[in-house]
Order: C-alpha cells, then sequence, then structure tokens
C-alpha cells in the first residue's frame, strides 16, 4: 500500500462584484420600461401605441436589444401630462 499525500495548490476564491451606479436620486422616473407598462401608463393599446409613434405623436422606442422594445418612463409621463393639458385647455 502507497500512501500519498494530499496537496492541495488551490488559490483563494477571488469575489467579482459588480460595480452599479444608483441613480434613482437624479433620475427617478428615467427608466425603460416594457410595452405592457406602456399600456398601462397611457390608457391605451398596443396597436394605438405604435400608430401615434409611427405619426410621431408619442415617444419613440428604445431597442436595447434583440427584439425587446423599451420606452422611457419620463417621456410616456410627459406624454400622458401633455394629453391631460390639452384636454382641460
Amino acid at each position: 500500500m502507497i500512501a500519498t499525500a494530499a496537496t492541495t495548490d488551490r488559490q483563494p476564491k477571488t469575489t467579482r462584484t459588480a460595480v452599479t451606479t444608483d441613480t434613482t436620486e437624479s433620475q427617478p422616473d428615467d427608466d425603460l420600461i416594457s410595452l405592457e407598462e406602456v399600456k398601462r401608463l397611457a390608457g391605451i393599446g398596443k396597436t394605438m401605441i405604435y400608430r401615434l409613434e409611427r405619426a410621431r405623436r408619442f415617444p419613440q422606442r428604445y431597442k436595447p436589444g434583440g427584439h425587446a422594445s423599451r420606452w422611457s418612463r419620463r417621456e410616456v409621463m410627459e406624454w400622458r401630462a401633455d394629453q391631460r393639458q390639452a384636454r382641460t385647455s
């Protein structure tokens, strides 16, 4: 029977931490939102959103990658405020 010594050449584990920047204080309403959230905030359906966007009467979408489409929450909220103001004018 041959005895073998257990040798460990293990390096200490390194951990990676992601550096994130919290922008909630500087720009709380400038995140990108999905079509479902846009529909809820604007109170209109998908077809009307795309029609108004094509006519340049609704905020343009962002394409962050792939097939995804997102809108700026701030821009949608500004559009909604403009719609309310036009109604009261």
